[in-house]
């Protein structure tokens, strides 16, 4: 296949298709090469089904339903490298930050596209003006992979569409792009405040009219759970929670008695049993494979206190300096208490009363500098500490082991929770011994204990939190006394067969 050629002018005037050409196409072939010899048969069949579309410019839409483990972000890499290997332009695109740090080039869609937040609706457009450079690189752009693109708001992508052939000036789907969505309909789904089942249903990707336009690609075999009959068992019985089989009346499926404990202090012996014990800091490798994780902040917040105070070193606290961003009620902002600001608790932002110790997992709450993997998400150790600053080591990611630098910073909450709005100076950091499932989404961990003392309240909930462990000998549940089961909540509707 004769590579693209793009004038010659544009190229060097314009950074972002620069960018997006500047790879090595030798290196890119090699990486190729190697990746898809080590394609499973599955990986095989939709990496030439979608080289076919975006080679020979058919504009086709895809769907990739990849269940945990089953290789959507290897099968991306391998798409990327043989595809600029060709010199031609693919944006690898993510509804979130911490997944577009696990794609070649990767980039979070709402930055990238200039997708509307606060007043999305159906009627919504990417404010992309038509003579731009951004305009030029997607008329240039031969595909465009959006992963994690199920918790999304339908109106996003209906946007973009709108947006797309508008600026590519072609009347079809998305201008004619080769557009290649990836997620899973078994994992949670975008997050509507107090919304309701069916909100949350008719606001997915399947609803969108654009739905009937992909051709759905399916990835059924889990590269992680590989190793045993028992690991081979639990990928199993991993499907049937994703799929909502064996519960009761009442939502409830009943759990291994093996993976059972009833007491939190055995739970963190479990997964953190020796770090107490510890004489140095451990190394960034052990806090990258275990963690606990819940289903609310609070659990969150408790197991994390816990921990910490187990683990050796002195404790290094950080107040934070709350004010209120207010115009009609600006006479009485004076009059609330220091206090009561202090003990609001949104749950975007970090906590007043920041406590960490050196050597101690802290996860980033800001896309601060996504290039290098200063996402929402990130996993990081604390290296030193100072009154505005503090120095980490990224420990997930292709940025693991780099060192970076964290601000003391002035934060609002990503949504309104109060009357008023709550501004906090504060690290964007929180401990991460524990997390919420919902952060966790994405990880793979060895060492996975899950609080479930407190159900999970969303679809999605436990089937994501059982598959981010890579064995299954190495999970422990956490559940109220003499229980074996625990709900599980999964919208049969938004599945796929």
């Amino acid at each position: 296949m004769a590579q693209m050629v793009y004038n010659w002018f544009d190229t060097v005037n314009n950074r972002l298709i620069s960018q997006q050409l500047n790879y090595d196409h030798q290196a890119e072939h090699d990486m190729a090469t190697h990746f898809i010899a080590s394609l499973n048969d599955g990986q095989r069949h939709v990496f030439e089904i979608i080289w076919n579309s975006i080679v020979n410019k058919r504009g086709r839409l895809f769907f990739i339903d990849g269940w945990g483990g089953c290789g959507k972000t290897y099968l991306y890499e391998t798409l990327c490298h043989a595809i600029r290997a060709q010199g031609h332009i693919i944006l690898c695109i993510a509804s979130t930050g911490l997944a577009c740090l696990l794609l070649p080039g990767g980039q979070t869609a709402h930055s990238t596209f200039k997708i509307p937040i606060d007043n999305l609706d159906e009627y919504s457009i990417c404010s992309i003006p038509k003579k731009s450079l951004r305009t030029d690189l997607l008329r240039s752009a031969d595909a465009i992979f959006y992963d994690e693109s199920l918790i999304t708001h339908r109106h996003c992508f209906k946007a973009l569409d709108r947006t797309f052939q508008d600026l590519r000036d072609r009347p079809k789907p998305f201008g004619g792009l080769t557009m290649v969505f990836g997620g899973d309909f078994q994992q949670i789904l975008l997050v509507i405040p107090r919304g309701s089942r069916t909100e949350i249903v008719e606001a997915c990707l399947r609803s969108s009219y654009l739905w009937n336009h992909m051709e759905v690609l399916k990835l059924r075999e889990n590269m992680w759970l590989q190793n045993s009959p028992e690991d081979a068992l639990f990928a199993s019985w991993l499907l049937d929670i994703g799929h909502g089989m064996d519960v009761d009346v009442k939502n409830k499926v009943q759990l291994p008695q093996e993976i059972i404990t009833y007491d939190e202090d055995e739970l963190v012996q479990h997964i953190y049993g020796d770090i107490d014990d510890l004489h140095q800091i451990p190394p960034p490798t052990y806090f990258l494979n275990h963690a606990i994780l819940a289903p609310r902040n609070v659990d969150v917040q408790g197991t994390n206190a816990k921990i910490l105070a187990k683990m050796p070193g002195n404790a290094i606290v950080y107040h934070s300096a709350d004010s209120l961003e207010i115009d009609s009620l600006q006479q009485c902002a004076d009059d609330i208490p220091d206090d009561m600001l202090h003990a609001l608790d949104p749950s975007s932002l970090p906590l007043s009363e920041l406590r960490m110790k050196i050597g101690c997992p802290l996860m980033l709450l800001r896309n601060l500098d996504p290039k290098k993997g200063l996402c929402n998400g990130t996993r990081m150790i604390l290296l030193r500490a100072y009154p505005r600053v503090l120095e980490v080591m990224i420990i997930s990611g292709d940025h693991h082991g780099e060192k970076a630098f964290i601000p003391h910073i002035t934060l609002k909450p990503s949504s309104r929770q109060y009357a008023f709005v709550l501004k906090r100076c504060q690290f964007p950091v929180q401990l991460c011994f524990a997390m919420t499932i919902n952060k966790s989404q994405g990880q793979s961990l060895k060492h996975v204990g899950i609080h479930l003392l407190s159900p999970v309240f969303c679809h999605g909930q436990l089937y994501i939190v059982l598959s981010r462990a890579t064995s299954a000998k190495n999970v422990h549940i956490l559940l109220p006394k003499d229980c074996l089961n625990t709900i599980n909540i999964v919208y049969s509707e938004v599945l796929i067969d």
